[in-house]
């Protein structure tokens, strides 16, 4: 679909769906929801159990929405006019076509020019990427190092990825088909959405892996710890780390050193935690029994389990699986 399409398209459903204006931030501040000019605020996926969501960013929120930070991934796409972001105290301009990808860690403001325009928030939970999407980006280079280092580093050098308008229509028509997906809501969009938004990342760095500059890279150290982390990732269930070291061709030890230096986390510790998020994710997405799904994940012990749940979220599996399913 050509962008003069795809815009059309997006303003067929904005008849039906139009954006909010002054009258509703007023309505928020009134019931403080939201503080006018706010300095700095935090918005959070919390209230939503899905892994991608795309809003349309209305032209007044500028006046109400200051610098701020996320709990999430923000996939930032301008189809007409343009923009200016404020991010970690540095403004760029982008225009139509453009890209950019934020961390959760990244603190940004962003205004249009017009109320035209139409740019596009792609919200997408970190724990998309922790629980099944690894595997999909981990020979992407660019990508998967862009977020294994703001997934599991503590680094204050990481920043945005920017893609200037590119030629290759792929680009264009997986993000186009990505937000129609989300807005049509049919059978399987959920799942459609991930496999568009793998096939975006892939594109991405087939086009544009040369022009991105890699020193701002080089937190990550060594270049196969993408590829490590998600092998241990794929094999949670039963992988030691004697088993890694030696796929790896590392002694065990200085392959506990470089995974504690580069996540932040023991091997024991970045294991736990990701056999926790795919438990989530079957109480989240499966109807399975809570002693079905610590088997497939690799505990045998159900008590044992069951204080290490709590530990980590601060409520038994049972009580999770309940909220998450309100």
């Amino acid at each position: 679909m050509s962008l003069r399409a795809f815009n059309q398209y997006i303003d067929m459903y904005l008849k039906e769906n139009p954006l909010p204006d002054d009258a509703h931030f007023q309505e928020l501040i009134q019931a403080n929801l939201i503080k006018e000019n706010e300095s700095l605020s935090s918005f959070s996926l919390s209230t939503s159990d899905d892994n991608i969501l795309v809003q349309l960013h209305p032209f007044v929120v500028s006046r109400y929405v200051g610098i701020h930070y996320h709990d999430y991934f923000e996939l930032i796409y301008i189809s007409r006019g343009r923009c200016t972001q404020t991010i970690n105290g540095v403004s760029r301009d982008m225009k139509e076509g453009d890209l950019c990808l934020l961390t959760p860690n990244d603190h940004h403001a962003i205004a249009t020019s017009h109320p035209s325009d139409l740019l596009f928030n792609i919200i997408i939970r970190p724990s998309l990427f922790e629980e099944s999407f690894f595997s999909l980006i981990a020979e992407n280079d660019v990508i998967s190092r862009f977020f294994l280092t703001a997934l599991f580093t503590q680094s204050a050098e990481q920043s945005y990825l920017y893609f200037p308008r590119h030629e290759n229509t792929n680009l264009a028509n997986h993000i186009q088909s990505l937000i129609k997906e989300c807005f049509e809501k049919n059978l399987g969009y959920k799942k459609s959405m991930e496999c568009y938004l793998a096939l975006l990342f892939t594109e991405l760095t087939r086009c544009h892996k040369d022009r991105i500059d890699k020193e701002n890279y080089e937190t990550m150290g060594n270049n196969q710890l993408s590829e490590i982390l998600a092998y241990i990732n794929l094999h949670k269930k039963d992988i030691t780390l004697n088993a890694v070291a030696k796929k790896f061709h590392y002694h065990p030890k200085y392959l506990s050193a470089l995974i504690k230096k580069y996540t932040n986390k023991s091997f024991s510790e970045f294991l736990q935690e990701a056999k926790l998020h795919e438990v989530c994710s079957y109480l989240r997405n499966t109807t399975l029994s809570i002693d079905e799904i610590i088997q497939i994940i690799g505990y045998y012990d159900r008590s044992y389990f069951n204080r290490l749940f709590k530990k980590n979220y601060h409520m038994t599996p049972s009580e999770y699986r309940e909220k998450v399913k309100k």
